[in-house]
């Protein structure tokens, strides 16, 4: 995704709300290290359109000198890829310019995003110090892949909540803060377990939860469904935990 891209769409006039609809999400799926693959069925699918009235808004995009589409085959096997969207605010480009089908060698395939991101993070790994990877796509490789770990990171807390013996304990970390020219202070809170110092048969673990603050309702929030026994430090925020009032659950022992 690229904000300046998304931008350009959005100023552009005199397009019907489905042309423009169709423009955006071309733009939302720019990369600024690889350019714009979308298959036909992801654009469609993102547009809640059916595929022939997609094509339609395309030509028309394309008759504005908005956009140019190149068809693309795998110089290996001959096979037909994703086409290559050429977006009217790329530098360089030529509305006119020759439709050659394209061998798209630097172009990964239009696959699903945690897959993307292998490809795109491998290919970048193979380059070495030959490729400077742009920030926003540094940023979508890490957003993709916290994504689809969440149902990983879900299910580890779910496991470890149902021990009877947990630790807990909070630390600062640098958050970015957008307009102030500097970062924040987070906290990030690690609930863990590892009892094998003391003959526990249970697998050692440990999930991290972010909150914007230190507060106490974070730990209330972070142990909701535990009701066992955790071990803290003296940070009095943790008091509520062991109130009546808790919420989440019984009051924990400490």
């Amino acid at each position: 995704m690229s904000h300046a891209a998304t931008n350009w769409a959005i100023q552009q006039r005199g397009l019907k709300p489905t042309t423009k609809i169709v423009l955006w999400h071309l733009c939302d799926r720019f990369n600024p290290d690889y350019g714009c693959f979308p298959s036909q069925e992801r654009l469609a699918h993102d547009c809640e359109i059916g595929r022939a009235t997609l094509n339609r808004h395309l030509d028309d995009l394309e008759a504005r000198h908005l956009i140019r589409r190149i068809r693309m085959t795998d110089r290996r096997t001959g096979q037909q890829r994703p086409t290559r969207y050429l977006l009217g605010f790329e530098p360089g480009f030529d509305p006119s310019g020759s439709d050659d089908p394209g061998t798209g060698g630097d172009a990964p395939f239009d696959l699903d995003p945690p897959q993307t991101a292998i490809a795109l993070i491998e290919e970048a790994v193979s380059a070495g110090a030959r490729r400077t990877i742009h920030r926003s796509t540094l940023a979508d490789w890490i957003g993709v892949v916290a994504f689809h770990l969440r149902p990983v990171v879900d299910r580890l807390a779910e496991h470890l909540k149902g021990s009877t013996k947990l630790f807990m304990d909070e630390t600062t970390a640098p958050v970015l803060d957008p307009g102030r020219g500097r970062t924040k202070t987070g906290y990030l809170w690690a609930l863990a377990r590892d009892d094998r110092g003391w003959g526990g048969a249970d697998p050692p673990g440990v999930v991290f939860f972010y909150a914007p603050d230190r507060g106490g309702q974070n730990a209330e929030t972070f142990l909701r469904g535990f009701d066992g026994i955790v071990q803290l430090d003296g940070y009095q925020g943790y008091n509520r935990l062991t109130r009546p009032s808790r919420k989440g659950g019984d009051p924990i022992r400490v």
